[in-house]
């Protein structure tokens, strides 16, 4: 997380305002882990809709972190930066414009439904990074992509194994998409998706959100 901003506790060192009254990184960062959790596998039991969209992904977000962020599914009025690596995310101004032609790309690429492996990799990729670089909302924007990237993963046929995944390569790849290709981030999340025999099916173990972002 960054340092204090109208969405943190005055003095707290960037310790979002929370639903909870929690005022230490660690015990917000668990219970963000626990609610995000519990809320995933009861989306995972959901149909997956025929948009894909960003009020989609709006939707994730809100579902996953309603119970602790006052601002779930809200596009964030600051500025943020990846944490340790001066990559700036998409200004607050033009969020809602660079949305828009992100997310018509994707729908005119019929958000990847239909396409082999290697293409669906692609894809994933390209559009991940792109995401990743507009950080729509003021935190939990890894776990709620990760969810998005796993219904677009899930309509195609496919089936992302995040157990074998590595949250730190995968937050490497993901800056490396925004700051200069996605290539490797392809090779890796084509390593790890594993055709479905439905797109509804996921991992068969529980899927637990790992370490959280620093936004």
């Amino acid at each position: 997380m960054n340092g204090d901003d109208h969405y943190t506790y005055p003095g707290s060192g960037g310790v979002l305002v929370n639903l909870l009254g929690l005022r230490s990184s660690a015990d917000l960062d668990e219970a963000l882990n626990d609610f995000a959790t519990i809320e995933w596998a009861a989306l995972r039991r959901e149909p997956l809709p025929d948009r894909l969209d960003f009020a989609q992904l709006q939707y994730v977000h809100r579902r996953l972190f309603a119970a602790v962020y006052p601002f779930a599914g809200e596009l964030r009025d600051v500025d943020v930066q990846a944490g340790g690596t001066g990559i700036a995310y998409c200004r607050p101004e033009f969020l809602v414009e660079q949305i828009e032609k992100e997310f018509q790309r994707l729908e005119d690429d019929d958000w990847l439904y239909g396409r082999d492996l290697r293409d669906l990799a692609e894809g994933l990729a390209d559009h991940w990074g792109e995401i990743t670089a507009l950080h729509p909302f003021r935190d939990g924007n890894t776990r709620s992509q990760s969810a998005f990237v796993t219904m677009l993963a899930n309509r195609a046929g496919f089936t992302l194994r995040w157990s074998e995944m590595d949250v730190d390569t995968l937050r490497s790849l993901r800056l490396e998409a925004v700051a200069h290709s996605s290539r490797r981030l392809t090779e890796y999340l084509e390593s790890h998706l594993r055709p479905s025999a439905a797109p509804e099916e996921s991992e068969t173990r529980p899927f637990r959100f790992g370490r959280p972002e620093r936004s």
